[in-house]
């Protein structure tokens, strides 16, 4: 069991992307053993948020900026001036370094300080007022890979570059992607499968699988995929929502996308699957090319889409609308809510699961209530749910992580 310093240097690494899987896991393994952990984690993970708790603790008593400060200085960092030390309330460091202090005096209300040396030095001091907010921001959590022995990494925790190589693949990271560089394709035996996660408030991440085929996963979804593709088809299996961009193969090689009981076929297209369990349908969006759509406990039932055509799959049956607003399917990874007459209750669960809220209804009223809109993700909740509250119809309000929606 790690000690309270020892944490503090990988939870400083997590922040800094400079963890190797093997301290990636060992912090998974310590935010998994206590939701103590896992929450303190979580708040420490949220650096917006993070800046406020610090400016709160100071605010409250619990922490001695400039004491903070010293301690640190004794143990390496160096200040520019005695006056700056005097003078020392907020910062203006890049965001690495802001946020190792942020962490380290967040820490010290733990009774433990942080030994850590800065990259970079404060470049200016300035004495702007921070807010403590009273709202819900997009969350910075990414995702995490489970490997085939059940080893786990935290992709936003680790530096760019080699993870890890497994069978005739390398696994490699570059910011938000992560590439699977097939270096020969295997002939035979079992296949090598992992896992890539998103959780709720997590960021949006790009996979790029050993055949070149590229995948985007939403918030709160998920993709099981074999590190090779040593069969005579591609099939891999999603939950929630993920848009592809696969590669054609000159062996013909189909690529099938599984979903419980949907199955989408394809050779080399642009398409997006929608299947969210709180959802009741699941959703095939076709951008370019031609894909096949199929129930596989009913093979007569599928239907073959063209481009701007999303299939439906609900209680067993398979509709096709023909005429869907392609814009507002991949709104999502664009970075952008996108809303056309839209149901109130599918525009929270977007937020629920981009904001990892939850939604309290006070009017049965406004579940009913359709809204047209286009707003940024990237900005606070207030801001989403203030462009709905400006129709007049409905109103909002958020207290912790709980939006209340209820009549004006």
């Amino acid at each position: 069991m790690q000690n309270i310093e020892e944490i503090t240097g990988l939870i400083v690494k997590h922040l800094r992307q400079e963890l190797s899987p093997d301290e990636a896991t060992q912090l998974q393994n310590w935010v998994d053993s206590s939701k103590v952990n896992q929450q303190y984690f979580n708040d420490i993970n949220n650096i917006p948020d993070l800046m406020s708790i610090v400016h709160a603790y100071e605010s409250a008593g619990k922490i001695d900026l400039i004491q903070a400060w010293n301690n640190m200085k004794a143990v390496g960092w160096e200040a520019q001036s005695s006056e700056e030390i005097a003078k020392l309330k907020y910062l203006n460091f890049g965001w690495k370094s802001w946020v190792a202090i942020a962490a380290s005096l967040l820490l010290l209300g733990f009774g433990a300080y942080l030994r850590f040396i800065p990259k970079k030095k404060p470049v200016q001091i300035t004495e702007t007022k921070v807010e403590i907010p009273s709202d819900v921001k997009p969350n910075i959590k990414n995702a995490i890979l489970t490997l085939d022995d059940g080893r786990t990494i935290v992709l936003d925790s680790v530096k760019n570059g080699l993870l890890v190589s497994q069978g005739a693949a390398q696994i490699v990271k570059s910011g938000t992607t992560i590439s699977y560089n097939a270096s020969k394709t295997l002939s035979s035996g079992a296949s090598i499968y992992n896992t890539v996660s998103v959780p709720r408030g997590g960021n949006v991440i790009d996979l790029e699988l050993s055949d070149g085929s590229r995948v985007w996963l939403n918030a709160a979804s998920s993709i099981r995929y074999p590190v090779t593709f040593n069969s005579d088809q591609r099939r891999v299996e999603i939950t929630g929502e993920a848009y592809f961009e696969v590669v054609h193969k000159e062996d013909s090689k189909p690529f099938i996308v599984s979903k419980e009981n949907l199955d989408v076929t394809v050779l080399g297209t642009h398409f997006n699957v929608n299947a969210y369990e709180d959802d009741g349908s699941i959703r095939v969006t076709l951008l370019e090319g031609s894909v096949k759509v199929t129930i596989p406990q009913l093979a007569h039932v599928q239907k073959m889409l063209k481009p701007g055509q999303q299939a439906i799959s609900l209680n067993g049956k398979l509709d096709v609308d023909k005429d869907v607003d392609t814009d507002q399917v991949l709104a999502w990874k664009n970075g952008k809510f996108a809303f056309n007459k839209t149901n109130i209750q599918l525009i929270m669960k977007q937020i629920e699961r981009w904001y990892d809220v939850e939604t309290v209804y006070e009017s049965d009223i406004v579940k009913k209530l359709p809204f047209s809109g286009e707003i940024s993700r990237y900005n606070t909740a207030s801001k989403v749910l203030d462009l709905l509250g400006k129709t007049g119809f409905i109103r909002f309000r958020i207290v912790g992580k709980k939006v209340f929606v209820s009549q004006p």
